[in-house]
């Protein structure tokens, strides 16, 4: 897995936009002392969780690990997956409408859509970065059209996952501190709306994925 991680440019590339983030909500707070932004650094935090498990993963001496032990990491790192894709959500968040973009230029709204777009898109490369190691290590060890499927069903789940994070409020780490919520919340979550959303959110997610993948490769041949 270690060797499908990315390299020290994407690295530095992921470092870099974080940093930018950061900056400009820090800039947005001391100039404006607006703070409606602020969450952002939460699921900044959150986004790079499932990255970060895999190199803690790669890290470990392989005689550590044995199959129980692989299938627990890769639970961990479902749990927390969703939250690089949930950055994607941060397009709800953006701070103009249409009708005001050519009308005047208001540094604060424009500084609020710079953090929210960069925001989403960071999103979009911690998703890729952190689902693609494991889909490569799949491929190596079984087939393309089991990894294929592979990445449908967890663009299902993480779908799901961000849903129950957007909507009923649910965190990664609840599961542990609050199954009894968790259990009640699912039991209660599937309607057609909800269906909708899944299949929508994943719909994305699943494009997102398979675009950049094909990107990769086309550079690489």
């Amino acid at each position: 897995m270690q060797k499908y991680l990315p390299g020290n440019e994407n690295k530095q590339l992921l470092i870099l936009l974080s940093a930018i983030v950061i900056v400009l909500l820090i800039a947005i707070y001391v100039v404006y002392e607006d703070r409606q932004l602020s969450f952002l650094l939460w699921n900044l935090f959150l986004a790079w969780a499932p990255l970060l498990i895999l190199y803690v993963i790669s890290a470990l001496p392989k005689r550590l690990i044995n199959k129980v032990i692989s299938i627990t990491l890769i639970a961990i790192w479902a749990l927390f997956y969703p939250n690089a894709p949930y950055m994607v959500t941060s397009l709800l968040h953006t701070p103009m409408s249409t009708s005001q973009l050519g009308l005047n230029i208001d540094i604060l709204l424009w500084l609020k859509f710079s953090v929210v777009f960069i925001s989403l898109w960071l999103g979009i490369l911690l998703s890729f970065y952190a689902l693609y190691p494991i889909h490569r290590t799949i491929i190596s060890k079984t087939s393309k059209s089991f990894s294929h499927a592979f990445v449908i069903i967890i663009s299902l789940l993480s779908s799901y996952g961000i849903y129950l994070g957007r909507f009923p409020r649910l965190n990664s780490w609840d599961i542990f501190y609050n199954p009894r919520r968790v259990f009640y919340v699912v039991q209660n979550s599937f309607n057609q709306n909800t269906l909708v959303f899944i299949l929508l959110f994943a719909l994305i997610i699943y494009t997102l994925y398979t675009s950049l993948y094909k990107l990769k490769h086309n550079k690489m041949n």
